[in-house]
């Protein structure tokens, strides 16, 4: 309970066997694209944290079109909601034909 537990669980691994794998296919890209070999080996989780950082460093130079956050927003929403129910409640012919038919 709580995560206070006198006996750990391991945490799940990640096992990804791949469905086909063509060596020979491999080799052929590999002699027809031999420029892609210059570039720097590929490290586990290092797409993830480029997308990461690009999506930090993109949202604080990308000139923001919407001045309105979404809390103001919902508050507009809300307020909408209320003036209606205020309406309906003081306001609506409905409700005076209900009560002065129970005068």
């Amino acid at each position: 309970m709580f995560g206070l537990s006198a006996f750990r669980r391991k945490p799940r691994q990640y096992s990804y066997t791949p469905r086909y794998w063509d060596p020979e296919k491999e080799e052929m890209e590999r002699r027809l694209h031999p420029e892609k070999e210059s570039e720097k080996p590929y490290v586990p989780g290092s797409h993830i944290r480029d997308s990461r950082m690009r999506r930090l460093y993109d949202r604080d130079t990308k000139k923001k079109n919407t001045n309105h956050s979404p809390a103001i927003v919902r508050t507009l929403i809300v307020m909408v909601l209320l003036g209606f129910l205020a309406w309906v409640i003081f306001k609506s012919p409905v409700i005076d034909m209900f009560v002065l038919g129970l005068r």
